[in-house]
């Protein structure tokens, strides 16, 4: 099963790289217009950070093609959001405590 993950995205960076450095983006043709489209890297860290984060989010860039001095980090704090099967597990007992409450209306 894929694992989701939860976290934040640097939007100020993001447009400074749109800003700075359009070659890292491609413009794509939609049904509803042109679309800037950035590939990017979702990497593991070594190790988690004091917050517990265990992934990053990173612009694709090939090392050979980096430029001194680019942030093309744009997302740091990343890790697994709460499991589905401890959402899914809890939800049917609550439902279950609804069904038996005698507060229906009919």
């Amino acid at each position: 099963m894929a694992q989701d993950y939860f976290g934040q995205l640097d939007f100020t960076l993001l447009c400074r790289l749109w800003k700075e450095h359009k070659e890292l983006f491609q413009m794509v043709d939609f049904k509803d217009g042109k679309h800037a489209i950035l590939k990017v890297n979702f990497n593991e860290r070594q190790q988690p950070d004091e917050h517990g984060n265990t992934h990053y989010l990173q612009a694709a860039c090939k090392k050979a093609d980096r430029k001194e001095g680019v942030n093309y980090y744009i997302g740091n704090s990343f890790k697994p959001s709460q499991s589905n099967s401890q959402s899914s597990s809890a939800a049917p007992e609550k439902a279950a405590e609804t069904v038996n409450d005698n507060d229906l209306p009919f």
